[in-house]
Order: C-alpha cells, then structure tokens, then sequence
C-alpha cells in the first residue's frame, strides 16, 4: 500500500532480524511490514537519471578549484571533473604536497599527464586573507581560463572517543570545512560560477 508516497513492502526476516523492531512495523503471516519510500523516491531517481543523462555539462573553457586538492577525495574528484571534459583544474593545499603513504602519488601523475592543465597552490581556506590570494594567484596561472566552479573537499580528520573530544579539536576541523566554505562563497559571491559544491564526511560514534 502507499500513502503520501510511502509504501509498506513484505521483506524475508531472519530470526535476528526478527528481533530488532523498528519505530513502524507490522507482522503479518510470517513477513515484516516496514515503511518504504514509494512515490517520493521515484521522484528522486527520475532526477538522478536525468542529471546522468547528461543535464550537468563540465565546462572545457573554465578552471576547477578543488580544496583538498591533493588528498585522495579531491584527486578522486580532479580525476572525474578531468573525465567530464574539464581542461584546467587547480589544485589547492595547505601543504602543495600529496601526503606520503598514502599511494596517492600515482593519482597526481595521472591527472598531470592528462590533456589538462593542473595547477598546485598552497593556501589554507580557514584564513580568508590567503583565500583572497589564492584567486588573485590563480588568475595569474590561467588568464584565459576564468574559475567557473569550486569543489570544496579540505578538511582534516581527527577520529578520538567521545570522552576524548574538546571544543579545540572541534574548532580545528570545524575551520577548514566550515570557516574555509565561507570564505570561498564571500571571495567568489560576484562571480558567475556554474559550481559551488561543498563534501563532507560523516562519522558515527
């Protein structure tokens, strides 16, 4: 059945399973009746499929800003934006330097002998002063290729037990993700960008 686009649907339960209710639930004749989205997740794929189909373009004539740039989930996405057509893409770190142990040199080399242009910068985003920079420093790197979209992917990671977390090591990983996403919108607020995606990252304790 379905109402306001939730369905109920009969699912196979283990022994286990069958002892872990859920907020909504119902046993009929042996089966679990749980809440499903119906109509309203349907909606969403058919926007999915539509965005795969090619409504999102990737401009040739632009230059990409990734933060995080030179981790593994900014290299990931320099790769993909590369794939999608992009032609010049800057890579942004505080370092300027692929972090060791990590395998991640193979990916840089990759990017680096692709038909793009790759440019590294250092720049911490959480300071605005150096974000200022940094656009000002990238204009400089590719004149005729004008930023057209930002991926945000800087953070730091910084996993303890909950007994062991402060507001410092909160604030510290906050600044890059948080701080460094405002400041990127107030530097480039006027500019015409076709892209402004931020990531993050979830952890449950």
């Amino acid at each position: 059945t379905s109402v306001t686009g939730v369905q109920t649907c009969a699912l196979p339960i283990s022994p286990v399973a069958m002892a872990m209710p859920t907020p909504l639930e119902a046993r009929i004749a042996g089966s679990r009746l749980v809440p499903r989205l119906g109509e309203a997740a349907d909606r969403v794929a058919s926007g999915s499929k539509k965005v795969e189909d090619g409504a999102v373009q990737v401009s040739s004539t632009g230059t990409y800003l990734v933060t995080g740039g030179l981790g593994g989930l900014g290299l990931l996405t320099a790769q993909k934006l590369v794939d999608m057509g992009a032609r010049s893409i800057a890579l942004v770190s505080r370092s300027g330097k692929v972090p060791q142990g990590q395998g991640l040199e193979a990916f840089l080399e990759r990017l680096q002998a692709s038909s793009a242009t790759i440019h590294i910068l250092r720049c911490d985003v959480s300071d605005g002063e150096q974000v200022k920079k940094l656009l000002t420093q990238l204009k400089a790197k590719a004149p005729d290729q004008q930023l057209c979209g930002i991926v945000h992917a800087a953070g730091i990671l910084d996993f303890c037990e909950l007994g062991e977390q402060t507001a410092e090591r909160l604030d510290a990983t906050f600044k890059p993700k948080c701080d460094g996403a405002w400041h990127l919108h107030e530097q480039t607020k006027d500019t015409n960008l076709e892209l402004f995606l931020v990531l993050d990252r979830k952890s449950v304790v």
